[in-house]
């Protein structure tokens, strides 16, 4: 999924129109997408009210984003995210502007600028007026653990940190996994 999928679209309460989604709250820890900022007023308006809904509560994404519930939160430890800011590297140089987020099970895996070029979401070191991109982690670390990879603290869709590898390297899995996310492997994997 995209953010430019959700970015635009109403949000609904059951069946009444509680505002418009403008852009997501994001950890920059673990990348996972915690809340959607919305407003109340028409995507058109610049000036708005804000209020910020946890992605627990997001029920469908379809034509208009469906709530479950309407249960507004305050965000906490986690950094606004909208696209059209400019992206600059850790050296000061600049990078486009973002355009737009990839995201799996809303963890964010991709920021796309508006050049076509794409970086790993872990490369994302703080965002405000702009986003700063650190240099990318080192393979794997940012990429999300494989189906068909059972690792004891870690389920499929988690994001790999070290505490992760550390895992992988406890139980016997470190190869299994690190294969798993090399593009083109699953001969490679029938083997093992």
């Amino acid at each position: 999924m995209l953010l430019s999928e959700i970015v635009g679209k109403n949000v609904y309460a059951g069946k009444a129109l509680r505002g418009v989604c403008r852009g997501v709250c994001l950890s920059l820890k673990s990348r996972a997408v915690k809340y959607l900022l919305c407003s109340r007023e028409t995507a058109k308006s610049n000036d708005y009210t804000e209020f910020s809904v946890g992605v627990g509560c997001v029920g469908a994404i379809d034509d208009a984003v469906v709530l479950r519930r309407m249960r507004t939160a305050v965000p906490k430890n986690c950094a606004r995210f909208f696209a059209g800011r400019p992206v600059y590297s850790e050296d000061g140089a600049y990078l486009g502007i973002a355009s737009d987020l990839a995201m799996e099970n809303f963890v964010a895996t991709r920021l796309i600028t508006d050049t076509g070029k794409t970086y790993p979401a872990a490369a994302i070191s703080a965002i405000g007026d702009a986003v700063l991109l650190k240099r990318a982690p080192l393979f794997p670390l940012g990429r999300l653990v494989p189906e068909g990879v059972a690792l004891p603290d870690a389920p499929a869709g988690t994001v790999v940190t070290r505490a992760v590898l550390k895992s992988a390297v406890m139980s016997g899995k470190l190869i299994r996994l690190t294969s798993k996310l090399l593009p083109g492997t699953d001969y490679a994997l029938s083997l093992l």
